[in-house]
């Protein structure tokens, strides 16, 4: 993750929530900056499938990195929306019946 340094030096960290669970959050560690930009990363292997959502919180002035609508991040001071994970078991397949079919969600 990439954080302007104009803001600060930041704390960041991922706030990760498996569906219906409680949210985690993991401190990012900092890796370098380039000229006006600040570099955080963190490696996460989720132990469970599921369905997981995640934002940023920089942890400087109460600030939040939440997905708009076209899916970029926005620095914001309320909620927003969450970006989402699908985790799978390792030694899933597809059944044959669905293969080459089309799905529809309504």
């Amino acid at each position: 993750m990439t954080v302007p340094e104009r803001l600060g030096y930041v704390d960041p960290h991922l706030v990760l929530t498996k569906d219906r669970e409680d949210p985690v959050h993991y401190r990012m560690d900092f890796d370098g900056q380039t000229p006006g930009v600040n570099h955080f990363v963190f490696q996460l292997a989720p132990t469970t499938s599921g369905l997981y959502f995640y934002h940023f919180d920089l942890y400087t002035d109460f600030r939040k990195i939440y997905r708009t609508a076209n899916g970029e991040g926005e620095l914001t001071w309320v909620n927003g929306l969450d970006w989402q994970l699908t985790v799978y078991e390792p030694d899933f397949k597809t059944p044959d019946w669905i293969k080459d079919g089309t799905m529809y969600q309504i």
